[in-house]
Order: C-alpha cells, then sequence, then structure tokens
C-alpha cells in the first residue's frame, strides 16, 4: 500500500460535478498490481468518483493515453 491510490479515488468523489458544457475530470489507474482489489472495493464504496481503472498497458496505449490528456 506504498501508492495509496484510494486517496486519490476518494479525492475524486469529492470533486463537484462539472457544469454543463465544461470539461470533467476523470482519474485514470492502469495496471494490475497487488492493490487492485482494494481499488475496487474503494470504488465500490465511492460509486459518483469519476475514476476508470485499466488494466496493464502496452508502451503505445500508454503513450496515446497520454497524449489524450492533455
Amino acid at each position: 500500500r506504498k501508492q495509496h491510490l484510494e486517496i486519490l479515488i476518494e479525492a475524486a468523489a469529492l470533486l463537484p460535478a462539472a457544469p454543463a458544457g465544461a470539461r470533467t475530470v476523470r482519474l485514470i489507474i492502469a495496471g494490475d498490481g497487488a492493490a487492485r482489489a482494494d481499488l475496487e472495493e474503494c470504488l465500490r464504496r465511492h460509486p459518483g468518483a469519476k475514476v476508470q481503472l485499466l488494466p496493464v498497458l502496452s508502451d503505445t496505449r500508454y503513450a496515446a493515453l497520454l497524449g489524450a490528456a492533455l
């Protein structure tokens, strides 16, 4: 639990809804590490969190994800 990613999910759940037409914040966590099950459980406790869990990504897909975030 050295990354404490659950804190990010809890923080994302506290973000207010974006006004109509505004860009929204979405957190993406990629990987299938040891904390995956705990993160899934945390998401079940915070269903309003704009968080998406993805599997491990190839370098190409990871680069595309980062490029899309700009």
